[in-house]
């Protein structure tokens, strides 16, 4: 679960924990990539005792959660879908960091402008 996901993440960095745990799926393995890729977690693998768990080990900066102020934006009954043109305009006036989904998968604001693609909203920084 999406949600579950980024509650996890956002109390881990409010406890200020080197690492938390999750359960380990397709969707959150991908996540984890993703904000690997963007260098907002310090790294993730597999729990050697339980291969359904995941470890994310949190990065900080001077003291401070990297991902400090991020917000989940999807839920049940809203779901932001955007057009290329909105995905560039909330890019560039806002110059928030933005994930979307899209046809191929989880990607930036910026790699949707390039990639010409509209997405709905998953969190934005």
């Amino acid at each position: 679960n999406i949600s579950n996901f980024f509650s996890i993440l956002k109390v881990g960095y409010n406890q200020r924990k080197n690492i938390i745990f999750i359960k380990k799926t397709r969707l959150t393995l991908t996540f984890c990539e993703k904000l690997y890729e963007l260098g907002y977690i310090r790294g993730y693998s597999q729990v050697t005792n339980d291969m359904y768990k995941l470890a994310i080990f949190l990065k900080y900066f001077k003291n401070q959660p990297v991902l400090a102020n991020f917000k989940f934006v999807i839920n049940s009954s809203r779901n932001y879908n955007c057009t290329v043109l909105e995905i560039k305009k909330f890019h560039v006036s806002n110059n928030i960091f933005a994930l979307f989904s899209t046809t191929d998968g989880f990607t930036t604001a910026l790699d949707c402008v390039i990639q010409n693609k509209g997405g709905f909203l998953i969190f934005k920084i």
